[in-house]
């Protein structure tokens, strides 16, 4: 974030790569305050739908929730899915089965960035910014 103000005031970058720039800078926060939102209306729309809580938000019954749901976990599914049936296609170098597997693992793939993204975050409020590398150790020469 420091950079971004430093970024747009310069004179030196033109708009097209300002903009890329500022994509790649923004994006993480932009995913962060997304999910956060997404399953903050999530959050409350159920606790509505607890009886006792008002009138519903959004979300009127349990089964829209869960509709809600299953339409969120297709559209989370279904590029692995094209890409996979692409990939099948155009090249047959891999089975079936195991693109249909990576097809399956690539909504888990993109939380697992999410999560990543969150860790980020706060690593970087707590201001543990530290980077601890990887000790390397000298090998032997492997003989020919």
């Amino acid at each position: 974030m420091a950079y971004v103000p430093r970024l747009i005031a310069s004179r030196r970058i033109r708009n097209h790569a300002l903009l890329e720039m500022l994509c790649y800078l923004l994006a993480p926060w932009m995913n962060a305050f997304g999910t956060a939102a997404v399953f903050g209306l999530w959050g409350y729309a159920m606790w509505r739908l607890v009886p006792g809580h008002g009138d519903t938000f959004m979300i009127h019954s349990w089964g829209q929730m869960g509709a809600v749901a299953l339409f969120w976990a297709i559209g989370m599914t279904a590029p692995g899915l094209v890409w996979a049936t692409v990939h099948r296609i155009q090249l047959r170098d891999e089975k079936a089965a195991t693109l249909l597997r990576a097809a399956i693992a690539y909504p888990f793939f993109l939380l697992l960035g999410l999560v990543a993204t969150w860790r980020a975050i706060g690593r970087q409020v707590a201001r543990r910014n530290a980077w601890a590398k990887t000790e390397r150790l000298a090998e032997e020469p492997v003989a020919a």
